[in-house]
């Protein structure tokens, strides 16, 4: 899992750096502000639902292959109502929306937006069905296929001079796409054909929807409230500004890549206490793992005050400034979010989703305000805090 989470991380943050590096700073800002967009809206079909499945799923595969089947059709029939919900609200919000875009760009996007979304929910559901069987082996093996597919797509488009903004959001949608049905298929194929009773089915769906709500709402209030700089930024600044502001926030996704890998290892086993040492024990090996990861980037800093310059240009080099701001946020959620694991093992997270609500609610004034006064500096401020 280590080395396919660092394999993983490197995968993203060249897709990412590809684009700041090869798209003009306005398109790479609107291309930004998409993937904002994308990044809120997929959590419908992402941790919330999967996270629910992991429990079901866990518990379920300790009993049979059918009732583990059982769970993940049901997981798969939410998904894919949750996403045609989704495709006729993007239409209905283009008024909304395209202040931020251009009108005919906007409308041009919303399928691949789709698209991203659509993908990214079955490709979860496949790496979430390994994770409920504990089968981390091929996890490993697949965790990193999309980013790897999307960075070889990147370059032949830019190679090729088709490298746009409106391009990169179809190829993100295609890449989840071509990965769930090409490394799925086989699991995809067990689950819809499986032979099940539609009142077991039914029950197992109102079951998942009723457990996932909180979660759900957690997991949306929480990119909701990661993401709102890019949304503020791009009311009140310019394309040119959320490109560098997003420029530093790429370089921290590595971070983020491991605070989720952590996730994705110990949130299952958290499912499984129930006395209190074992939690206290199940606590202590989430925090070595985080402190192993926070000392891996130690020395992130420095490299990326030699690497922004060389790499990006001179027009990005306010970027190395708000990574140092940005960090020592990032490496505290490296040690807090994988502790959501407690929230599971006790049945509590409606906590979490209360917390994050909360936070959401905090970050809009907090975001306008800081902006406002202090430009891209103060949305790196707020992001730490």
């Amino acid at each position: 899992m280590t080395a396919s989470t660092g394999f993983n991380a490197v995968a993203g943050v060249m897709g990412g750096l590809l684009l700041v590096r090869y798209l003009p700073q306005k398109e790479y800002g609107l291309v930004a502000a998409a993937i904002a967009i994308i990044l809120v809206t997929q959590e419908l079909v992402g941790r919330g639902v999967n996270d629910t499945l992991v429990r079901f799923g866990t518990t379920a595969a300790a009993d049979s292959d059918e009732q583990i089947n059982a769970v993940f059709l049901s997981g798969l029939l939410l998904k894919l109502l949750v996403c045609l919900v989704l495709f006729a609200l993007f239409w209905l919000c283009v008024p909304i929306i395209s202040p931020i875009f251009n009108r005919s760009d906007f409308i041009r996007i919303i399928p691949g937006i789709w698209l991203a979304i659509t993908g990214y929910g079955l490709w979860s559901l496949l790496l979430t069905r390994l994770q409920a069987r504990l089968d981390f082996r091929r996890f490993a093996l697949l965790q990193p296929s999309v980013n790897c597919v999307k960075v070889l797509i990147f370059f032949l488009f830019f190679y090729f001079g088709l490298l746009n903004w409106v391009n990169t959001i179809w190829i993100t949608g295609s890449c989840f796409i071509l990965c769930a049905l090409l490394f799925g298929y086989s699991e995809f194929k067990t689950i819809v054909t499986m032979k099940w009773p539609y009142r077991e089915i039914l029950s197992t769906f109102l079951q998942i929807g009723r457990y996932s709500k909180w979660n759900i709402l957690a997991a949306v209030a929480f990119v909701t409230y990661t993401r709102m700089d890019i949304f503020i930024l791009i009311r009140q600044m310019n394309e040119t500004d959320v490109a560098i502001y997003n420029a530093a926030w790429q370089l921290l996704t590595i971070v983020d890549f491991c605070t989720i890998s952590i996730m994705t290892v110990m949130i299952p086993k958290a499912s499984h206490l129930v006395r209190r040492n074992d939690l206290l024990i199940w606590m202590g090996r989430s925090l070595a793992l985080s402190l192993a990861c926070a000392l891996a980037f130690l020395l992130l800093p420095l490299a990326v005050k030699s690497f922004v310059p060389a790499f990006f240009g001179d027009s990005y080099a306010q970027s190395v400034g708000l990574f140092n701001t940005m960090y020592w946020g990032y490496i505290a959620a490296l040690f807090i979010l994988p502790l959501i694991g407690i929230l599971h093992a006790t049945k509590t997270f409606y906590i979490n989703s209360i917390i994050q609500t909360l936070l959401l609610i905090a970050s809009i004034p907090a975001y306008a305000y800081s902006i406002s006064h202090y430009g891209v500096g103060g949305a790196a401020m707020v992001t730490c805090i």
